[in-house]
This record gives structure tokens, C-alpha cells and sequence, in this order.
């Protein structure tokens, strides 16, 4: 897995969320899997919030919802 940790997500982030900005958007939420704990920890550190589960019977299809406002 040689592109983990290579900067491609931030700067993948980073395009959406200056693309969502442009377009008016305030808001942009994510929805992930409750097994993808990476991806949790990545939205976290770039100030996305937890909003809400939608849960399941098995863990990994549990989804989680993240937000950002965008400012």
C-alpha cells in the first residue's frame, strides 16, 4: 500500500472542499463504514464532526456520518 500516507487524500479533500465552497455550499457531510477507523481519525483531524450512525447487525456495515462547515 505504498500511497497510504503519501498526501493524495488531504489534497483530494482539500480540492472538494474548496470546489464545494466555490459552488455555495456550507456544508459537506461523508458517510464511512464503522470498520474504516482511518478514514474516522483523517475526518477527524481535518475538523469534520460525528453526527450520527445508521446502524446494522455486523460492525463493518455499520455507516457513520461526518460534517464540516464549511467557513
Amino acid at each position: 500500500m505504498a500511497f497510504r500516507r503519501s498526501g493524495v487524500a488531504q489534497k483530494l479533500l482539500d480540492a472538494q472542499e474548496q470546489w464545494a465552497k466555490a459552488q455555495g455550499y456550507d456544508i459537506i457531510e461523508v458517510k464511512t463504514r464503522g470498520e474504516f477507523s482511518a478514514m474516522q481519525a483523517f475526518l477527524q483531524r481535518n475538523q469534520y464532526g460525528f453526527v450520527m450512525t445508521y446502524q446494522s447487525d455486523e460492525y463493518a456495515d455499520e455507516r457513520l456520518i461526518y460534517r464540516k462547515r464549511l467557513v
